[in-house]
């Protein structure tokens, strides 16, 4: 299924999870887990890229591994078809344009999403730079 077709309960499961109720994860997981792993890989695990590439969710796996600052797959999404993709790309890297394009089309249900996508990606960044911990 593509990206943008899935029922609007699915996202914002999706935001309840990447806010870390992990009961929602696990009901997402076990109904939808293409976007299990999606969450999972904007929160840094890069083996759910690799295993939504692995079973064919491909824009999910591209727009994953672009979040995780890889420009090759930032690239591509510029070139798809599709602009939703870059320009939520952009709006999830907190890009006034790309958060601009989802509240002025069809897309603006994704704003929340985009929103939460932001919050786990400053988390894993804060946690990947930030690597010691005073206990």
């Amino acid at each position: 299924m593509y990206i943008t077709a899935y029922p609007q309960t699915v996202y914002d499961e999706l935001v309840k999870a990447l806010k870390g109720q992990s009961r929602v994860f696990d009901a997402l997981l076990a109904t939808y887990p293409e976007w299990a792993a999606f969450a999972n890989a904007v929160q840094g695990d890069r083996e759910a890229i690799f295993w939504l590439l692995r079973h064919r969710f491909n824009e999910m796996g591209v727009l994953a591994n672009a979040l995780a600052d890889e420009p090759n797959a930032a690239e591509w999404l510029k070139v798809h078809d599709d602009p939703f993709l870059y320009q939520f790309f952009r709006a999830a890297k907190g890009e006034a344009e790309g958060m601009a394009f989802l509240e002025q089309t069809r897309y603006k249900t994704f704003v929340p999403l985009a929103k939460a996508v932001r919050q786990a990606r400053k988390i894993r960044i804060k946690n990947e730079t930030f690597w010691y911990r005073v206990f």
